[in-house]
């Protein structure tokens, strides 16, 4: 993904999240290595992940943002809440984030930054049942999860 000139490029091998990312900006022909995050395989298991890339103009910052779904006793994934670190390139370290979110971001979606958020599109649940999509949004300055209703653009 890119923002404001930016790419985050990330090893994202055979739906893997391995850890490696960079930020890298063309313009000046810089590349940035991003450490892995906190959360891997090897300290928690299976697991499936989204990742988030945007800036925080409330701290003059660019953040990564890792969305973990562990797998559960039923090796199912999408364990509620999942696990959330932000790195940030000010402080150039991942630390979790207490989170609420009672969606399941698809593995490896594509995130969309608008006004100061992370941005996905995840399916609502009734019942155990899909029942539409929300989108879910993390804003990088509060750090905090939103969500809203898709559009209906073809009811």
């Amino acid at each position: 993904s890119t923002c404001n000139g930016v790419f985050c490029l990330s090893d994202d091998v055979y739906g893997k999240y391995t850890g490696g990312a960079a930020l890298w900006n063309p313009s000046v022909r810089k590349v940035i290595a991003i450490p892995g995050p906190n959360v891997t395989f090897t300290s928690h298991g299976p697991y499936i992940h989204s990742l988030g890339f945007g800036f925080d103009s409330t701290t003059d910052d660019f953040k990564l943002v890792s969305v973990v779904y562990l797998q559960d006793s039923d090796f199912n994934f999408y364990e509620i809440p999942p696990l959330v670190e932000i790195y940030s390139l000010r402080s150039r370290c991942w630390r979790m984030v207490h989170n609420d979110l009672r969606y399941a971001i698809p593995e490896c979606s594509t995130s969309a930054f608008l006004n100061g958020a992370c941005n996905w599109v995840a399916p609502k649940r009734q019942k155990g049942a899909v029942a539409g999509d929300v989108i879910v949004s993390f804003a990088l300055g509060e750090e905090v999860f939103g969500e809203m209703e898709v559009p209906d653009l073809f009811g």
